[in-house]
């Protein structure tokens, strides 16, 4: 039996109450900053993400998203290596790293902690159909 919650309020949940909650979570190191779109100079295109979406997911109109971990080069640019894909196997990762070739840092970025020479950060990319 679902119980109307809202008419009691959250914090009269009692056993047996049933309820839906939206989740919302990244998967990511919490000990890595993870860099947003605008911390960098340079970053692939819309063109980019086309060529590289593997095909077979293409033909089947599957979207995906990628994980990656990243070291910071003295050029700016990312070594990126695969921490998760979802789904598996259909070839997100190694379009991801294919993409990543095209992130520059910015120079501001460099001088903000966590974003040094060395450092590794985590870079979320998705490929969606439209």
């Amino acid at each position: 039996v679902v119980r109307n919650i809202a008419e009691r309020g959250r914090d009269r949940l009692q056993p047996g109450d049933h309820f839906r909650a939206v989740i919302s979570f990244a998967l990511h190191d919490p000990g890595r900053p993870i860099a947003p779109p605008d911390y960098y100079a340079e970053a692939p295109t819309g063109d980019d993400y086309a060529r590289a979406y593997p095909r077979a997911a293409a033909s089947r109109r599957i979207d995906g998203a990628v994980r990656l971990t990243c070291e910071i080069r003295a050029d700016r640019r990312l070594n990126c290596s695969v921490a998760d894909e979802l789904p598996a196997d259909m070839g997100f990762g190694s379009a991801a790293l294919e993409v990543s070739t095209a992130f520059v840092l910015a120079e501001t970025t460099m001088e903000l902690p966590g974003f040094a020479v060395g450092d590794r950060i985590t870079r979320m990319i998705r490929f969606q159909m439209r």
